[in-house]
């Protein structure tokens, strides 16, 4: 998905979705899961999130 290395940056960026958006959360729980996406990460990129 294109979307889903913009949404894996929002923390960096200080966005925190809101309560209303637990359809987001989902999807994004879900393809951030995925091993191809993770696999897709620079080490930089991997490191936004620890």
């Amino acid at each position: 998905s294109s979307i889903a290395p913009i949404l894996w940056r929002l923390p960096i960026y200080g966005i925190e979705l809101p309560a209303q958006a637990k359809p987001i959360n989902r999807y994004m729980d879900e393809v951030f899961s995925r091993p191809s996406f993770q696999t897709s990460l620079t080490e930089l990129e991997q490191e936004m999130r620890q």
